[in-house]
């Protein structure tokens, strides 16, 4: 199986749980969750429980993961530095960028759907303990910031992955 495959299911399998997880939970939580956490990650904003804000998580996740999965059918569409000198190479040189910006997308939909599966788990585990382990705290945290080196290395390899297709290109018309 392929990497696009795995991290579609991954997504796929993400999605389901925070569902499942949301459906089993809402009957058995009490009338007030929480609704902000410090920064250790205790609750200190809370709210009548409502189903429109319990399911707004899942909801806002589900819809957002699957505009990432639908985009990816539309690479034409997606913006980076590089867009102008991708859409001027040969079609064949092409593909091996928009595979890898199909694998970073689905990779970025996987952890937006991680990011919103542990903050609905923060909420629940919130709104029955009225505490919950710091150690939740560190992963929103890792999630958010791991962005960082995530889109740097997807702009340093799609530089890579044009400045070797541009070179491709040059070295076969010179070979003319």
């Amino acid at each position: 199986m392929n990497t696009q495959k795995i991290l579609f299911w991954l997504i796929i399998g993400v999605i389901l749980l925070i569902w499942l997880i949301t459906l089993n939970s809402y009957g058995s939580l009490p009338q007030q969750v929480p609704v902000h956490f410090d920064s250790q990650g205790q609750p200190d904003g809370w709210s009548e429980k409502s189903a429109w804000i319990f399911y707004m998580i899942p909801f806002v996740q589900t819809l957002l993961v699957t505009l990432i999965i639908w985009f990816r059918k539309y690479p034409h569409l997606y913006n980076f530095p590089q867009k102008d000198q991708v859409i001027n190479l040969p079609p064949a040189k092409q593909k091996p960028i928009w595979e890898f910006l199909d694998k970073m997308m689905l990779l970025i939909g996987f952890l937006l759907g991680l990011t919103f599966l542990v903050t609905q788990y923060m909420i629940i585990e919130g709104a029955k303990n009225a505490e919950i382990s710091p150690m939740y705290t560190y992963i929103i945290i890792i999630l958010s910031v791991g962005w960082v080196p995530l889109i740097i290395y997807m702009l340093v390899r799609i530089s890579s992955l044009v400045k070797a297709a541009k070179t491709a290109v040059s070295y076969s018309e010179t070979a003319y």
